[in-house]
């Protein structure tokens, strides 16, 4: 990324199938690094980015994975966002400028979890 990218708050927690998948996935993608892993395999674990936390928590049923969402405020959302594309990120919504005020797009974590990220739009 040629600017800094900074996560500024946030501390979602994402029911997840594959706990080992979702935390590559976060790491990788989104540059996140590994907090608190409860257990081996965990069954709950938190990654960290700035001052996001993000905490992963096994949904062994499958029940719940994939039905969560969160929005993270960010600083370079456009360098972010080239960053999880070269990433290969699926990208549910692309970047633009909303009519509510931020320079946002969303993405989805392995389970479909989605996480909105944005910052202030410059008009």
């Amino acid at each position: 990324m040629s600017e800094t990218v900074r996560f500024n708050s946030a501390a979602p927690c994402f029911s997840v199938r594959d706990m080992s998948c979702s935390i590559d996935f976060y790491r990788r993608v989104l540059g996140c690094e590994p907090g608190h892993l409860e257990a081996d395999p965990p069954v709950y674990a938190t990654l960290h980015r700035d001052d996001v936390a993000i905490h992963l928590t096994l949904d062994r049923d499958g029940e719940k994975a994939g039905a969560n969402s969160c929005c993270v405020f960010v600083k370079n959302v456009n360098a972010l966002y080239e960053a999880c594309v070269a990433a290969g990120a699926r990208i549910t919504r692309e970047i633009e400028d909303s009519p509510y005020g931020l320079r946002d797009f969303s993405l989805s974590d392995p389970d479909g979890n989605v996480i909105l990220f944005g910052e202030p739009s410059k008009k």
